[in-house]
């Protein structure tokens, strides 16, 4: 039976299980010498350390091709692991040699690179697919949170992402994009009317009754024209079919 269960940031797990201490985690918090530390993670059981265990880690599938059109819309790369490097020659040929790439990255630390990046005048989307991120999704202008199943998966963040939609990132942005254009080009249309309407009734030329009828006309045109825009958008970006 399990007791109890505590998770330490950064570091990894602990807790009693059938009335034995059990702690698992990277090595340097269970206790083990830098030297003997092959990475994976170790597991020290009534303060003895009696081993480790390693898991090949994959790359989601569609992040080279995501990585490259991400890099095509104009956005520096980093990659914020709280693994060890033992895999960084793998990303390094992902990312490119633009791309920041660090590893062993605490919680505290990655929020710290985000909020370092935004007072330097950058806007930062962060995407990320643990609890451990939590914390630099929120500190991020848009966070994204990438789950397995998005109704079980609610951290702090402006948007959750199903993992199976992740390698159509960047037409989701792309998108985005083009989305604020239209919301500009509203605002744009609707001032417009406001503005030859507020010409005409100042010089007398607008009766009410055509007041009456140009005020509906004119919200029914905004909306038909953002309708239509976010529509045409969608399928350039292929967000929609």
């Amino acid at each position: 039976p399990v007791e109890s269960v505590e998770h330490v940031d950064g570091c990894g797990l602990r807790g009693r299980v059938a009335g034995r201490e059990v702690c698992i985690g990277k090595g340097a918090w269970i206790g083990v010498d830098a030297d003997n530390d092959r990475g994976g993670s170790w597991v020290r059981l009534d303060g003895r350390v009696i081993g480790c265990f390693t898991a090949a880690q994959p790359e989601r599938e569609g992040l080279a091709g995501t990585v490259r059109s991400l890099e095509g819309l104009g956005m520096d790369m980093a990659l914020l692991s709280g693994d060890r490097d033992s895999a960084r020659a793998r990303f390094a040929s992902l990312f490119g040699d633009r791309a920041e790439l660090k590893f062993g990255q605490s919680p505290h630390d990655k929020l710290g690179y985000i909020k370092a990046r935004q007072d330097r005048g950058e806007r930062v989307l962060m995407v990320g697919d643990g609890l451990n991120d939590s914390g630099a999704l929120r500190q991020s202008d848009a966070g994204l949170a990438v789950s397995e199943d998005v109704t079980l998966f609610s951290p702090a963040c402006d948007g959750v992402l199903s993992a199976s939609a992740f390698p159509r990132l960047p037409d989701f942005l792309r998108f985005s994009r083009l989305a604020f254009r239209v919301l500009q080009g509203a605002f744009a249309v609707s001032l417009l009317y406001n503005a030859i309407g507020v010409a005409f009734a100042a010089s007398g030329l607008l009766s009410p009754l055509v007041s009456a009828i140009l005020m509906p006309l004119s919200s029914l045109s905004v909306i038909s024209f953002s309708t239509l825009a976010t529509a045409w958008a969608a399928r350039r970006t292929g967000v929609a079919a």
